[in-house]
């Protein structure tokens, strides 16, 4: 009887991390380029200009108009 050798393989990801967002988080707005503010916000919703997970289940009457703006097109929240 002649069999098949299983082969396996085993894939690795490697995530690149453009800024570390932890560095300078609480004096982001002076400290951060506008490109690690940007990059942050979206890929890890640290030193955005606004916290969209906040009161999102009241979000119609809880956020301010610039909140519900900035949500909409950043993460699509509150639209």
């Amino acid at each position: 009887k002649v069999g098949c050798k299983m082969l396996s393989s085993t894939t690795t990801t490697t995530v690149v991390q453009l800024y570390d967002c932890e560095a300078g988080l609480e004096s982001f707005e002076r400290g951060w380029s506008h490109r690690k503010k940007v990059w942050c916000c979206k890929t890890h919703h640290m030193g955005c200009a606004f916290d969209c997970r906040d009161h999102l289940s009241t979000w119609q009457v809880s956020w301010s108009a610039p909140q519900k703006t900035f949500c909409c097109a950043t993460f699509k929240l509150g639209c």
